[in-house]
């Protein structure tokens, strides 16, 4: 069985998500660079140049999947893709589910979808190192950057934890949206439509 179907049977990404990345990355030089802003190195994987792009794609994740790459998963690939494509809908779609299917980040049925666009924001705006960075900016931010998840959490798993953080500290207000909109002023419309969401 080959790689690519092992991944469509696992659930975690399906063949138009392997055909998407192919299109995207479909060279070996995209392709690398995609794995290195991933921090996946090439070494682990078999040559591009031996396959087609979505056979090559089909591999990449089929060994993320088989844990591979310690600390990369799939997600992690998506949303690094994603900040190379910001307006991609089927990448945009697909973590989207993926975010939708955890745990609620809040009990209250208005409060929680605003916490989970928020922490969807973080993750599209940077990546994992940088949201750490970002933390420790904020008011304060050494002592939340104390309450964070190790360095091996995943960028979808620490932007919920930032979230709730943040949250738990009552950290979400103006001054937090200001600080994404000065580090990230090409993202300002969805900046502007999460900070929306909690009415400020």
């Amino acid at each position: 069985m080959s790689d690519r179907k092992r991944v469509g049977d696992e659930g975690s990404i399906n063949e138009g998500l392997i055909e998407e990345l192919a299109r995207l990355f479909g060279n070996e030089m995209s392709a690398h660079a995609l794995l290195a802003a991933a921090a996946i190195p090439p070494h682990k994987l078999r040559p591009f140049a031996a396959m087609t792009a979505e056979e090559f794609w089909g591999h990449v994740c089929g060994e993320l999947n088989n844990g591979k790459v310690d600390g990369v998963d799939v997600d992690r690939l998506l949303r690094e893709a994603l900040r190379k494509y910001p307006g991609n809908r089927k990448l945009k779609a697909h973590i989207a589910h993926a975010s939708a299917a955890a745990t609620p980040l809040a009990r209250d049925d208005e409060r929680g979808p605003r916490l989970e666009a928020l922490a969807q924001l973080l993750c599209e705006l940077f990546n994992a190192t940088e949201m750490r960075h970002w933390v420790q900016l904020l008011p304060n931010g050494r002592q939340l950057h104390t309450e964070l998840p190790s360095e091996g959490a995943s960028p979808q798993t620490l932007a919920r934890e930032i979230v709730m953080v943040l949250d738990r500290h009552g950290r979400i207000d103006s001054a937090l949206f200001d600080s994404l909109r000065k580090l990230r002023p090409d993202r300002r419309s969805d900046i502007e439509r999460v900070r929306a969401s909690f009415e400020m």
